[in-house]
């Protein structure tokens, strides 16, 4: 029963928000376009265009991210999504798995997208055909699982934090997520300077390598209290409602 209803719920995300998807699905790949265009016709080596589509992947994913509540930013919305015959959960996790899925498929979609576009425009302006990168392989092998912990930690991350912004704050979430985070950020590197100028040393009782481990095991950590976070947030609404 509770499987039918997740399913129920995230079918109603889907048909409710399809245009609202449409719309940032085509412009995110539209821009994977005008990229792969730009990469070719300029011949850009292979470090500046993972930079570029990386920066790019972020604002395009924290974006859609900064939306996944954003039909709650009106009275209508906050009504239709309070009068919908379901538990808090059965609201929340479908867009908040959805979301967290469908932003990470785009994402190498994108690239996929980007490469085929470069390849070609390449190939035809200068009759060099050196084939699609795969984004997977760029990384020797050994080093594989280590890129992939961290890319994943940094990923739910910043779509958590945005996620939350979203409950906090519907309207202009974007806009107002990234502007408490870069206050965040300066706080703290300024806090960070403050404290390297005092030469104090901290002795850390962790082993080899798992030190940088430990730090981004924290990063995955904060990211399932901010998913929580924005799930009480909701949960709260609907009570005091």
């Amino acid at each position: 029963m509770k499987d039918n209803m997740f399913m129920a719920m995230f079918r109603k995300m889907l048909v409710e928000n399809r245009r609202r998807i449409l719309i940032l699905g085509g412009g995110y790949f539209a821009l994977c376009m005008l990229m792969g265009c730009w990469m070719g016709f300029f011949r850009m080596n292979l470090d500046a265009e993972i930079i570029l589509y990386f920066l790019t992947a972020i604002f395009a994913l924290t974006l859609a991210a900064s939306i996944t509540f954003s039909d709650l930013k009106t009275k209508q919305g906050r009504i239709a999504f309070l009068m919908q015959p379901a538990s808090v959960c059965a609201k929340t996790l479908p867009r908040m798995i959805g979301m967290t899925a469908g932003a990470l498929i785009a994402g190498v979609a994108g690239f996929y997208f980007m490469d085929v576009v470069r390849w070609l425009f390449e190939g035809i302006t200068y009759s060099e055909w050196d084939g699609v990168r795969n984004p997977f392989s760029l990384i020797s092998g050994h080093e594989f699982g280590e890129a992939a912990y961290i890319f994943f930690a940094m990923y739910l991350f910043n779509i958590s934090v945005y996620t939350l912004g979203s409950a906090l704050a519907p309207k202009l979430s974007f806009l107002k997520t990234t502007c408490v985070m870069f206050a965040i950020q300066f706080v703290f590197v300024f806090g960070l300077s403050m404290w390297i100028k005092t030469n104090t040393i901290i002795h850390w009782d962790i082993q080899g390598n798992w030190l940088p481990y430990t730090i981004i095991g924290i990063f995955y950590a904060i990211s399932i209290v901010l998913f929580y976070c924005a799930y009480l947030r909701i949960r709260r609404m609907t009570l005091n409602n």
